[in-house]
């Protein structure tokens, strides 16, 4: 079979089956395309075919456009000549006079549900999950998503869907007219097929998605609601510009009809393929799907042994959330606290998460008391002797660490992975503590680990391949995009990001203000600025790993008077009310404080500085360009295994903008040469140290 894929045409009796088989989730692609063209006007064209009933093979209807295949896209030209064809295929679809019915499973997504659309019905089994997600790899739909979708939910759901990218589950979708009806996964097919006969016997005609108005509002309110829409886009999208271009092409519809709308939706899907964000999108959507790939081992997946019990050690705010991820993942968990107190206090945080999700609609009270069911509280280290896994998610305490895995060592059977939640402690010397270093690995969450995406997997040179492999089955099974590193101080994130904020906060120091460094990166598209981020994490987490950056890394580090004078003082940032910034009680937004004014005036006069004006300009080159050259040495060290894994690292760990593709991404587009230069430079002026560029951006330029 082509890697392409390719679309069969079956017979059941009067009904012509067409399926899409292209593993493993019916992407669309041209060969697909042309297919699924061929297929259907052959099924159309045949008398004795009855009905035809759309669906895909394996446990996914579509889930879209092949982006793997985005670098042989044509050029616009192409693209303007070539989509008319598949707006046209779709309109045949609906013009068919035999009933057409999509049987819809799994993902139905971008192009998958616009093939879906134009079928006359939908049968979905209760797996579905039906969307338009094209913006959040910077498009929009190509094959007239922004016209049917709006005439068959409504105006307001359809713009939601287009322009939010947020999939819908099956039941929601019969709600909104999305679908006719649910059926079980295992009849889904017979059941589709059952209900294209019923329509054929009753005739057509059958309803066109295109000639839909009912759920459309009237021509006098259009305004009013395009304005409030476009208030609401611009809020929620920030600087992605694919969601107000996708309402465009909606509006155009809305207000001009189909024909104008699909020219519309075609002229502004092209701009945004052949733009900046849609490429740095792409290639941030296949660097998460690549972090599994390492190079050295051909085959972890089948090395990975199932983790259907995991042990939590430390019920603090890290361990309760590791706790609560792994109950979600329908895995058994024991919960062993230090004193009876800590651990039911800690028993019912987790009950807490829980219960938010039940009122807010995202689980079932009953799913919630059976996960809780699974959680086993514990002082006692016997009762977690069968574990798979243990993590550990103590105090950050080299010494602490070292006794609970001894403890675990002498528990836990031989085959049982140990890892430790540690942020920066070497893995290496932990391992020491174990009698089978192969089976240790640090597994570092981030804060809050039940909302954070990453997890960052740390080998030593003795971690066993079986072990890393588990760790990935794990993250899988937890829904976390895991980045696998090597051991060092800081591992990769937290080394990367401390010459960061360490330039930050040598620019206040040289005369910048706090908002003016947050505002120049938070206008670049960080999703905060590096005194918020140092608010939100705690000062005081800063400064107790002070002390192990500046052993091993002493040429780059550079202690911050400001921020150590703040610990002193007790402002650790949010959790106390006070940092960077002052915080009113119960706002998570800071203010303005005279009070740290006084103290960088203080650390100027100590270091003999007279403040300068410093431009937007040399914020941003000094503060990213610092972060790309630690990124560079990570590389070069083999800290990071591909420039890929520091943009998932960036983006997921720090709030890099995905829609600039992660920070080596960036580097990329900025010019390897342009940063090597610029850092040159300032290592010329400033008597190198932490501006020594690495060999591996030097290499690049």
């Amino acid at each position: 079979m082509s890697d392409e894929g390719k679309v069969t045409l079956d017979r059941k009796g009067s009904v012509a089956v067409i399926t899409i088989d292209h593993p493993p989730v019916n992407a669309l692609s041209q060969t697909v395309f042309k297919q699924l063209g061929e297929r259907f006007m052959e099924a159309r064209a045949d008398d004795s075919v009855e009905a035809i009933v759309l669906t895909g093979a394996g446990k996914n209807f579509s889930a879209g456009m092949d982006l793997s295949g985005v670098e042989r896209v044509p050029g616009p030209d192409e693209i303007r000549a070539s989509n008319p064809e598949l707006y046209r295929l779709a309109e045949a679809m609906e013009d068919c006079p035999k009933p057409v019915v999509a049987a819809v499973k799994g993902a139905t997504l971008g192009g998958g549900l616009e093939f879906a659309m134009p079928c006359h019905y939908r049968v979905a089994d209760e797996t579905a999950s039906l969307g338009q997600p094209e913006v959040n790899v910077g498009l929009i739909p190509g094959m007239a998503g922004t016209q049917r979708l709006p005439r068959i939910v409504g105006l307001a759901d359809g713009l939601q869907m287009v322009c939010g990218g947020r999939p819908i589950k099956a039941q929601r979708a019969v709600e909104l007219g999305l679908v006719d009806k649910i059926t079980a996964s295992d009849t889904l097919l017979e059941d589709a097929i059952a209900f294209a006969l019923e329509r054929a016997k009753g005739g057509g005609p059958y309803p066109k998605a295109r000639e839909l108005t009912d759920k459309l509002p009237d021509a006098d309110m259009l305004d009013q609601i395009f304005q409030m829409a476009r208030a609401q886009v611009a809020k929620q999208a920030g600087k992605m510009v694919a969601p107000m271009k996708a309402l465009e092409a909606v509006e155009a519809g809305v207000r001009e009809g189909y024909e104008r709308g699909i020219e519309t939706e075609l002229e502004k899907f092209i701009e945004c393929m052949f733009g900046d964000q849609a490429q740095s999108l792409i290639h941030f959507f296949f660097a998460t799907r690549a972090t599994t790939n390492v190079p050295e081992f051909t085959d972890l997946k089948s090395k990975a042994r199932p983790v259907k019990s995991v042990a939590v050690i430390g019920g603090g705010l890290m361990g309760r959330d590791i706790a609560f991820v792994n109950l979600m993942s329908r895995k058994q968990v024991a919960l062993i606290e230090a004193d009876q107190k800590r651990l039911d206090a800690a028993a019912e945080v987790i009950r807490g998460h829980f219960q938010r999700r039940v009122e807010r609609g995202r689980l079932s009270k009953e799913r919630m008391e059976e996960a809780l069911s699974r959680l086993k509280p514990t002082l006692d280290y016997k009762e977690i002797a069968d574990v798979d896994l243990v993590i550990e998610a103590v105090f950050e305490n080299m010494d602490l660490k070292k006794e609970i895995l001894s403890q675990v060592n002498g528990t836990v059977s031989r085959d049982a992975v140990i890892g430790s939640n540690t942020s920066t402690l070497p893995i290496a010397e932990l391992a020491g503590s174990v009698d089978e270093p192969g089976r240790v690995i640090g597994l570092h969450f981030f804060s809050p680990a039940r909302a954070m995406p990453l997890l960052e997997i740390v080998r030593t040179q003795h971690t066993s391949e079986d072990t890393i492999a588990t760790c990935f089955g794990l993250a899988k099974d937890i829904r976390k995009t895991p980045i696998l590193v090597r051991d060092c101080y800081g591992f990769l994130t937290n080394r990367i990001i401390f010459p960061y904020s360490q330039e930050a906060s040598a620019l206040v120091d040289e005369g910048a203000t706090i908002e003016q460094v947050d505002q120049a990166l938070v206008e670049f598209g960080m999703a905060m600025g590096p005194f918020t981020m140092a608010d939100m994490a705690g000062i005081d987490i800063g400064i107790h790993t002070a002390p192990g950056m500046m052993k091993a890394y002493p040429e780059k580090y550079r202690a911050s008077y400001v921020g150590q004078k703040l610990y002193e003082l007790g402002r650790y940032g949010q959790k106390t009310g006070k940092g960077y910034y002052k915080y009113e009680e119960g706002k998570r937004q800071g203010s303005h404080d005279p009070e740290v004014d006084k103290i960088i005036e203080e650390a100027r006069k100590e270091k003999g500085i007279t403040p300068r004006e410093i431009s937007k300009e040399e914020i941003l080159e000094r503060t990213l360009y610092m972060w790309i050259n630690e990124c560079a040495y990570c590389l070069e060290e083999g800290v990071a295994l591909k420039p890929g894994d520091v943009d998932v690292a960036t983006v997921m760990g720090f709030g890099f903008p995905p829609w600039r593709g992660g920070l080596m991404f960036y580097a990329e587009r900025v010019g390897y040469q342009n940063i090597y230069d610029t850092l040159a430079a300032y290592a010329e002026k400033y008597g190198g140290g932490p501006y020594t560029p690495s060999e591996w951006l030097r290499a690049q330029a």
